[in-house]
């Protein structure tokens, strides 16, 4: 009986050494784990943190070399020679304009003043047309990647005067007021109210050229014109995609649409 005893004594001595030695390797076990873990994150947040500063840089190197290559084209374009031709000049101008629309197409600059005063400057018709032609190339790459996201862009719409075009999905209208052959009035039509009227006309980007209206914007651009009939092409975007800018008419609708809606609730 003795004996019986000392051997469950001996056990229960050995159960109990190995489960203080199982104890002891899983927490040992458990605070080396712990650490390789910190060690990851750690190594994780550093990789992570040099990579947002090169980003940072490479994006304010991209800036820097952005503003510098905008600043010489400007530079270049304004530049007068004195013994180039006419022609000459007016072609080379054509290609400054065209390498900073496109280049700087995602950029918020208002290039129409540049397009209309050398399209004021030009007299051969072809030339004319070049011009109009490299505007609307900028303008439909606008288009196009302004509308990706639940955006509309619209096919060419044939617009003559008084008529009415509706835009799919949204609760307005567009109405063509004048066509003539460099440009187009319309407004917008809003519960048979007549807001936002402006002028389209070839140079027109929808980046800047463009209307909020509640959480978007739409933009109009003129393809086509002979005076009497214009092909338009409409694209609604999403607002955030476009910066803001002081308007007052944008600012004295917003006032008077709060307005409306304050006396509706009442």
């Amino acid at each position: 009986m003795a004996q019986s005893d000392n051997v469950w004594k001996a056990i229960d001595a050995i159960s109990k050494l190995l489960g203080a030695g199982i104890i002891t390797a899983a927490i040992s076990w458990y605070a080396s784990s712990a650490e390789q873990h910190r060690e990851s994150r750690a190594e994780d947040t550093k990789n992570m943190q040099a990579m947002i500063e090169f980003t940072s840089r490479q994006k304010d190197l991209d800036t820097n070399m952005g503003m510098q290559i905008f600043q010489i084209l400007m530079n270049s374009y304004f530049q007068r020679g004195l013994t180039d031709t006419a022609d000459a000049r007016i072609h080379e101008r054509m290609v400054l304009l065209r390498l900073m629309a496109l280049n700087f197409q995602d950029v918020p600059i208002n290039l129409k003043p540049l397009f209309e005063e050398l399209n004021d400057q030009i007299i051969n018709k072809e030339d004319r047309i070049r011009l109009r032609e490299i505007a609307l190339d900028v303008a439909g790459r606008q288009a196009f990647r302004l509308t990706l996201r639940n955006g509309v862009n619209s096919w060419p719409i044939k617009a003559t005067n008084g008529q009415e075009q509706s835009v799919i999905g949204r609760p307005y209208k567009i109405k063509i007021d004048d066509v003539q052959n460099d440009s187009v009035n319309v407004h917008l039509v809003l519960d048979s109210q007549k807001i936002v009227p402006f002028e389209v006309t070839y140079f027109a980007m929808p980046l800047v050229d463009n209307t909020k209206i509640g959480e978007e914007r739409i933009s109009v651009t003129l393809l086509s014109s002979n005076g009497q009939e214009a092909e338009l092409r409409v694209a609604v975007f999403p607002s955030d995609l476009a910066a803001d800018r002081f308007d007052i008419k944008e600012i004295s609708r917003s006032y008077s649409q709060k307005n409306y809606d304050t006396s509706d609730s009442k």
